[in-house]
């Protein structure tokens, strides 16, 4: 399996900006989306996410590279790492925490966006838990300078979430992309409004069509808002 880090990426959704790939074996069977709803399975990014996990090669140092070298010329510049994919982890579902930290020094305190469902894992009877191994891991990240966000199911785990880490937070919404684009401008209104009184607020990207090099929302580990995602 091989990891891509693009310099000059023209994803609809982040704008101009260096995304990257991360195979599918970093996935965590605790994501609802795995296989099925998630937009990496949607053409033709399935194509590159499948080239990319099918790769024999583990190209993660050369991909640690690639990353210091963007930063020795773009200090702060913003970027998404993990399009698709997810943060490294061993075969005990626990974040790898070298490979986080050669992450975390290569990007050197600069800008950017992750997410992760890796703060949740199945305990021996097959229950999904908060892992505080991995909730420790993603701390010491941010702390750092790096920006991993918390990837909520829904509203009520996000507000959990916040309440029991502190950390950043984002969740997928009930209302889908679809749906949202039918409303009227009062029910538009309305919708952030309740979403507001939970502490949500939705993607402007979604909503306003910022994308997210101008918004940088989700990069900052301060805020106290949960970020929600309209559904695909």
């Amino acid at each position: 399996m091989s990891y891509r880090f693009i310099h000059t990426s023209t994803n609809r959704k982040t704008g101009y900006m260096p995304v990257s790939y991360s195979p599918r074996q970093t996935c965590p069977n605790t994501c609802p989306l795995k296989n099925g709803k998630c937009y990496g399975e949607s053409f033709p990014i399935v194509l590159h996410w499948n080239r990319y996990s099918n790769d024999k090669k583990d190209n993660y140092d050369y991909f640690i590279d690639e990353i210091k070298l963007y930063r020795k010329y773009n200090k702060n510049n913003l970027w998404r790492h993990n399009v698709v994919g997810d943060l490294v982890i061993d075969k005990n579902d626990k974040i790898h925490a070298k490979k986080l930290y050669q992450l975390v020094k290569a990007n050197n305190k600069g800008s950017v966006i992750c997410y992760t469902h890796h703060h949740i894992v199945k305990d021996k009877n097959g229950k999904d838990v908060l892992s505080r191994y991995n909730i420790n891991r993603i701390a010491e990240a941010i702390k750092e300078g790096f920006t991993i966000n918390l990837s909520a199911n829904n509203i009520e785990e996000a507000q959990e979430l916040k309440k029991k880490t502190g950390l950043p937070v984002a969740t997928v919404l009930d209302v889908t992309k679809n749906q949202y684009k039918k409303y009227s401008e009062k029910q538009k209104k309305d919708y952030k409004k309740e979403l507001l009184a939970d502490n949500v607020t939705v993607c402007p990207e979604q909503t306003n069509q910022v994308k997210c090099i101008d918004c940088k929302l989700c990069s900052n580990y301060k805020r106290d808002r949960i970020i929600g995602f309209l559904s695909h």
